[in-house]
């Protein structure tokens, strides 16, 4: 009976081993393919891609500083430090690299070019990624996607001001009930104060 147990106990024991073998090679396939996905992830999404300087190397972080945008946030001379990075194993400091960024889950992707012209650019490594990078910098697909982001954040922000412009205008006619006629066209003191402060507050809530 003893054996019987044992056995059985070891035939369960092989199978979650197999199971957990088997989820862990699933796991590290699906990251693979994530990963074999960058330079389309960062034409797709509103992520930073730009040119930036190398300030400072240290065995757990790099600090680089944006000199010139190519695609979403970008501030010049704002200087980022990103805790890894992948594709060139040894950045010098001074010199000025192609940088790529999705969030704190992924290293900062950074290249080194022969140029700064994205529509000429050659990208040092030769994998098939950076090729792909190099591609879609040249054909102009990031300078598009680009245009396009800021194309629907300026159209987003014209109907955040025109909903600020109707909510003002309905708190104009709401502080002016109680008034004359003249009153709701030419606006108290008073009902302008209480107007800015509201405006500012819709600003502050919406931004």
């Amino acid at each position: 009976m003893k054996k019987l147990y044992g056995a059985m106990n070891k035939l369960h024991i092989g199978r979650i081993l197999a199971c957990f073998i088997f989820t862990t090679i699933f796991i590290n396939k699906s990251i693979t393919c994530l990963a074999g996905d960058i330079p389309e992830a960062l034409l797709s999404g509103n992520y930073p891609v730009y040119f930036g300087e190398v300030k400072e190397v240290n065995t757990d972080s790099i600090t680089i500083v944006q000199t010139t945008k190519i695609k979403g946030e970008f501030s010049e001379g704002k200087e980022i430090t990103y805790p890894d990075y992948i594709f060139t194993e040894s950045p010098k400091i001074g010199e000025i690299y192609l940088c790529g960024y999705i969030d704190e889950n992924n290293p900062l992707y950074i290249w080194e070019v022969d140029c700064y012209d994205t529509s000429s650019l050659v990208i040092s490594n030769v994998d098939d990624m950076s090729k792909r990078m190099q591609k879609y910098l040249n054909d102009g697909l990031f300078a598009i996607a680009d245009k396009k982001t800021s194309k629907i954040n300026a159209d987003n922000n014209k109907e955040i001001i025109s909903t600020i412009k109707k909510s003002l205008k309905t708190k104009l006619i709401n502080a002016g009930s109680s008034e004359t006629e003249s009153s709701k066209l030419q606006p108290t003191e008073k009902n302008r104060a209480a107007l800015g402060t509201t405006a500012a507050l819709l600003l502050i809530n919406v931004f």
